[in-house]
């Protein structure tokens, strides 16, 4: 079956995973010595990836997977965490209105500075934690967010919680908040580093950044 963009991760066992938020920002000081600073244009996550050693199959995948990308001109699913923290095997046994739990609920009220949300439909008790992300459809794109401030669903299933990066403008309530697999659109920067050993095992390591446009 023919690759879709963007494509998603032939794997999410990587021995570590890295996600930051790069600022697009002006900085400079003051006659008096204070930091000024000026955001130019929304920041852009940015993430390093390394897979485990892998056998000749397994690297053959990534092999193949890196190579469709085309460098920089195709996208990818930028995945930091499959699960929240306090799921780490996913969400068995969670249900919604007797129903499983699909990992998604959906922005039942945004804060007027847009770094606050509400998020319905989550199983009672259910916890999101700062470090946790959420991701969030916006036009044609999908955005990541971290979870800065923790919050628990009520009796009802709705959670608050603060997120970085704010909320665009035009993300209104109703869009849907993803908890399982949140993912943003990347490319490749920079080249993917292979090393292989004498038993022909070895790790793949590769960067991304996001794509909002």
């Amino acid at each position: 079956m023919a690759l879709t963009f963007p494509a998603p991760l032939p794997s999410m066992s990587f021995t570590r995973t890295e996600f930051w938020l790069e600022h697009q920002q002006s900085t400079s000081l003051t006659g008096g010595g204070n930091p000024a600073a000026a955001s130019l244009a929304p920041p852009l996550w940015r993430a390093r990836f390394q897979t485990p050693r892998l056998g000749d199959a397994d690297a053959g995948t990534w092999t193949a997977w890196i190579s469709a990308l085309r460098g920089g001109l195709r996208m990818f699913k930028g995945v930091p965490r499959r699960w929240p923290i306090t799921y780490p095997a996913g969400f068995a046994g969670l249900t919604v209105g007797g129903s499983p739990f699909s990992g998604s609920g959906s922005i039942s009220a945004i804060a007027t500075s847009r770094d606050q949300i509400s998020i319905s439909g989550l199983p009672a008790g259910f916890v999101l934690q700062a470090g946790d992300y959420l991701s969030v459809p916006s036009a044609s794109r999908q955005l990541l967010h971290l979870v800065t401030e923790s919050g628990t669903a009520n009796g009802s299933g709705v959670a608050s919680v603060s997120i970085e990066p704010v909320l665009r403008q035009g993300i209104t309530t109703g869009a849907a908040g993803l908890a399982a697999s949140p993912w943003c659109e990347m490319v490749l920067i920079g080249s993917p580093v292979v090393a292989r050993d004498t038993l022909r095992l070895g790790t793949l390591q590769f960067e991304g950044r996001q794509v909002l446009i």
